[in-house]
């Protein structure tokens, strides 16, 4: 069963980590652009999915926390991230490698 639960939480995290940024994104874009910026920010705030699930996540860890699995399905949701930022990094330095191949960026 644990091994199900680790799995899960790695496929919850994925998604709400995505979500997260994706929402910080907009809430960055919104700030950027001119007009009232109250009634934009408190829409992107308010209408997106990303704290809607977030508040669902936070739910289902707090009902799922006196589980045996909780442990695995909680080092599942953590390890999503960091997966993320550790292929992000490789990305980027696989776009910098080629663009010094191409003479684009000075080294």
């Amino acid at each position: 069963m644990e091994p199900f639960a680790a799995i899960g939480g790695f496929f919850i995290g994925l998604i709400a980590w995505n979500r997260a940024i994706f929402w910080l994104h907009s809430l960055w874009t919104v700030w950027k652009t001119e007009g009232n910026r109250f009634g934009t920010i408190a829409a992107a705030i308010l209408l997106h999915s990303a704290p809607w699930l977030l508040g669902v996540a936070g739910v289902l860890l707090w009902v799922l926390r006196s589980n045996a699995a909780f442990p695995y399905f909680l080092g599942g949701m953590l390890a999503a991230p960091i997966l993320v930022l550790v292929n992000f990094a490789f990305l980027l330095r696989r776009r910098r490698r080629a663009a010094l191949k191409r003479g684009e960026v000075a080294p």
